[in-house]
């Protein structure tokens, strides 16, 4: 931890007149007990030699020190002009990119592999922004210290607009975690005072009786956990735009898995009023023992035909 937070970058954005007044109003102010302790009850899950392989886990993470990136001259003689980066760091690219590892107190150049910017990003620790291609939008999990997707451009189709937010829409992801602490934050310290250990296992007792009784809606799957997105309003661009669409696109893609997004549901549903529901009201599984279910008419009797779609959702449908 001396190797991470002795850095003129770190110290340079904390109050204080000395490095220690510095580190140590940040450790009070920023509740970094509290910090550390979610952060290995998240790591315990998946590392099974108790304190000391936590430890090492965390060490590891922290040795990712600084990272490089160059950026290409327009015109002239062809040159590159490279810029040092403390906080952020590509990640497609990352091999090819000489970072700076401490090891035994030494800085050494070498370079990095995805899998060491990965583990590093999913800490509380730097680096807090990670630039990647389409590379990163399948089968990485960013969701432990991340809520948040910058959609620098938008993906051409739904499934992979599925793909690129599921990366940090998981289990026990950020916004999951803030929304638990928010709604249980009285039940789970009441029986930290009784069981003693982690808050946040208090905080999983508590949210494990949640659970409905089919098992069908876990703990993490959480209203109000919804992650943020940015899209980019270029001047005469559609993103927005197109970025609704998808969405629309998308509940639809969800709805023939039978795993619908509230979030998108409610969203679409609310423009397509009454007639979105009456359409899709007979679509929705219904698993009840005694289930039962009547053919809804359209107006004259006529039963609904997915052409009626084209009324409700136009996006969508083309």
């Amino acid at each position: 931890m001396r190797a991470y937070l002795d850095n003129p970058v770190i110290l340079a954005s904390l109050p204080g007149e000395t490095a220690v007044e510095q580190v140590m109003g940040a450790v009070v102010d920023g509740g970094f007990e509290s910090v550390l302790d979610e952060h290995f009850w998240l790591r315990a899950q998946n590392l099974y030699d108790g304190a000391a392989g936590l430890a090492k886990d965390l060490k590891s993470s922290l040795g990712l020190r600084a990272g490089g990136f160059s950026f290409h001259g327009i015109g002239g003689q062809p040159h590159k002009i490279p810029v040092r980066c403390h906080v952020a760091v590509p990640f497609g690219d990352a091999e090819a990119e000489p970072l700076v590892k401490v090891r035994d107190g030494v800085a050494q150049a070498a370079p990095v592999r995805p899998d060491e910017v990965r583990r590093s990003f999913n800490t509380p620790f730097w680096p807090h922004v990670l630039a990647t291609t389409s590379v990163g939008q399948e089968g990485l999990d960013f969701h432990p210290w991340c809520s948040r997707v910058v959609h620098w451009d938008l993906s051409s189709n739904p499934l992979d607009l599925e793909q690129r937010e599921g990366r940090i829409q998981r289990y026990a992801g950020l916004a999951i975690r803030r929304q638990l602490a928010t709604v249980l934050r009285d039940k789970a310290l009441k029986d930290l005072e009784q069981t003693g250990g982690s808050p946040w296992q208090s905080l999983q007792r508590q949210a494990d009786l949640t659970v409905d009784a089919s098992g069908l809606r876990p703990w993490w799957v959480l209203d109000g956990a919804e992650i943020s997105r940015h899209i980019f309003e270029r001047p005469f661009g559609r993103d927005v735009a197109r970025f609704h669409q998808l969405r629309g696109q998308r509940m639809i893609y969800r709805l023939a898995l039978g795993q619908p997004n509230q979030e998108d549901f409610i969203d679409v549903l609310a423009r397509g009023g009454e007639a979105a529901r009456r359409l899709l009201r007979p679509l929705v599984l219904d698993l009840s023992a005694m289930g039962f279910r009547q053919m809804v008419l359209a107006p004259g009797n006529d039963p609904l035909v997915s052409s009626d779609i084209v009324d409700i959702f136009p996006a969508a449908a083309k």
